[in-house]
Order: structure tokens, then C-alpha cells, then sequence
């Protein structure tokens, strides 16, 4: 490989690792899951993979989801690991989230239930 080329390589691994959140989206709204305490980890948003908050490159699994303003399906796996529990349990929530808001993914009753943890 030429020096010109390990430049650019260097370069661009350097701005992808400085700069993780160039070209986000200013609208998500953060919806905290899988925290301390908590039973449920959100695995798909409206039938797709999490977009998920990046805090650094090493960091895989950050327990805030980002979505948009709107009417969401959450896709929330029960993580509650008991030794006679075989199969994953999984529950479908529709949610409807706010700009403006911060929400938490809790259980109450044995289901999941999206709940507003701050508002600004």
C-alpha cells in the first residue's frame, strides 16, 4: 500500500471514530431499555433492528434505543432469566413517543409499559 493511501485509510478511521454521530438525526428520542432493573430489552423497532446510541467505539450493546417522534411498535424481549425459563418470551408494544421527552422501558403487572422518565 502506498503512504497516500495509509493516510486517507488513517484519516478516515479517525474521523469515523471521533465523529460517530455525524449525519444522526437531531429528532430521536431516547427510549432507556435493558438499564439496571430492568426485565425487558428492546430488539426490534417497527419490525427492524434497534438504532441504538453510540458512546464510543468499543461500546456494542447501550441500553438507549433511538427513535422518531411518532407511533412506534416495540419488539421487547423478557430477559428475566429463571433456570426452568427455556424459550426467549417476546411482546409486541405499540408506544407513541414525543419530542421532548425521555422515556424508560419498565414492567408493571408482568408486561412491559413505555413510561415518560423526564420531560424538557
Amino acid at each position: 500500500m502506498r503512504m497516500k493511501n495509509i493516510r486517507s485509510l488513517i484519516l478516515a478511521i479517525f474521523v469515523l471514530v471521533t465523529f460517530p454521530s455525524w449525519g444522526g438525526n437531531e429528532a430521536n428520542i431516547a427510549i432507556e431499555d435493558y438499564i439496571a432493573g430492568s426485565v425487558y430489552e428492546i430488539i426490534q423497532v417497527d419490525g427492524r433492528a434497534p438504532e441504538r446510541a453510540k458512546h464510543g467505539m468499543f461500546v456494542t450493546v447501550v441500553p438507549i434505543v433511538l427513535v422518531s417522534e411518532g407511533t412506534h411498535r416495540l419488539t421487547v424481549k423478557y430477559n428475566n432469566i429463571k433456570l426452568d425459563q427455556k424459550a426467549e418470551k417476546t411482546d409486541d408494544i405499540v408506544v407513541e413517543v414525543k419530542k421532548g421527552n425521555r422515556y424508560r422501558l419498565e414492567q408493571k403487572d408482568g408486561k412491559p409499559l413505555l413510561n415518560i422518565v423526564n420531560e424538557k
